[in-house]
């Protein structure tokens, strides 16, 4: 997952509370088939665990995780090691990604939606495929059923925050569906398929999934102005979330998952 701005997430907290992150990734990387060989890039790597997995599933090519955050590569680079002489990372966006031909294969598990311009990054990650490359691709999209981050700034919006944060600027992109991939045909890449899943996680306890909530929602946290207003905005998310869904520790989100391929 990557973070607006690319300084604002917490490496070390988001490596003990991401068991979300890896969960939906696995799911995708117990699946994926591949020869072996090929060039990977993953964008918005985060902490790099998953990009390590993607490491050791080609023993023979390469991976490269690209992240903005300098506490994620942080903790990222740590990963490297004589158990994965394949893996590299470096900072990055999908959005700036000036590389061309370069990958076989390019992955992106639950960062792009906070990716600003979904067209923009598409365009650069085709280009960054080879001819024939593929991209398989992970993202939270627009639903009926309000997500956790709609209700965040619903929150952020209440006038015990406003001043701070600003209003009508939400730091996070949930695509529909048909439109995004509109954005991928506009990018050159064909959709091989593409699927919504109505995905549920339960973090086991209110107090793990504020936890959670303090480490990915430092786009609103980071413009509150001290530990107790920040406190009590992770409360009031947690609250009004809550009430969306008749449970204190889960969250529920719509998981569109897409495989793309370059002609």
């Amino acid at each position: 997952m990557t973070d607006v701005g690319g300084s604002g997430w917490d490496g070390a907290a988001y490596d003990r509370v991401n068991g979300l992150q890896r969960w939906v990734a696995d799911r995708t990387l117990a699946t994926l088939v591949v020869d072996g060989d090929e060039r990977a890039l993953d964008v918005g790597c985060g902490d790099g665990r998953v990009t390590a997995e993607l490491a050791r599933l080609l023993p023979r090519g390469s991976v490269l995780g690209i992240d903005p955050s300098p506490g994620m590569l942080e903790i990222a680079r740590g990963r490297l090691g004589p158990t994965v002489p394949n893996l590299a990372f470096a900072e990055g966006t999908a959005e700036t990604l000036d590389r061309r031909d370069a990958f076989d294969l390019v992955v992106s598990f639950n960062a792009l939606h906070w990716v600003a311009d979904h067209g923009v990054a598409l365009g650069r990650m085709a280009h960054a495929l080879v001819p024939g490359g593929r991209a398989v691709l992970q993202l939270v999209c627009e639903g009926d059923r309000p997500s956790v981050e709609d209700v965040a700034s619903e929150v952020a919006a209440r006038t015990a925050y406003s001043s701070f944060v600003g209003t009508g600027i939400a730091p996070y992109h949930h695509p529909v569906e048909a439109v995004f991939l509109d954005q991928v045909r506009a990018a050159g890449l064909e959709v091989v398929h593409s699927r919504v899943d109505d995905l549920s996680w339960d973090f086991g306890s209110p107090q793990v999934l504020r936890e959670w909530l303090r480490v990915g929602f430092s786009a609103w946290l980071l413009r509150l102005p001290d530990t107790g207003v920040r406190e009590a905005f992770v409360d009031d998310v947690a609250t009004s979330y809550a009430d969306v869904l008749g449970a204190t520790t889960v969250v529920r989100f719509l998981q569109l998952c897409v495989e793309l391929r370059r002609p």
